[in-house]
């Protein structure tokens, strides 16, 4: 029942989110719901889907190397 309460959470979001045909896409936590997304996302002829796991992270100079990374690999994509 678990894995169907999670599908029904992606469902509705994939649905708010609109057509993602040729969009680069960008799915935030990969738990159940995020590895769900991610597939769906693929599925749904996204040009790319890009996962993304963050991790705790004290150090500020280390999470803005990160997001300077995920930048480069959307404008990458684009």
């Amino acid at each position: 029942m678990i894995a169907a309460q999670g599908l029904g959470t992606v469902l509705r979001l994939a649905r708010k989110l609109g057509p993602v045909i040729g969009k680069v896409v960008a799915v935030v936590g990969q738990g159940q719901n995020g590895l769900i997304a991610t597939r769906l996302m693929s599925q749904f002829a996204a040009k790319a889907v890009i996962a993304i796991d963050p991790v705790s992270c004290s150090n500020t100079d280390v999470w803005h190397t990160f997001q300077l990374l995920v930048l480069d690999a959307l404008r990458r994509t684009i």
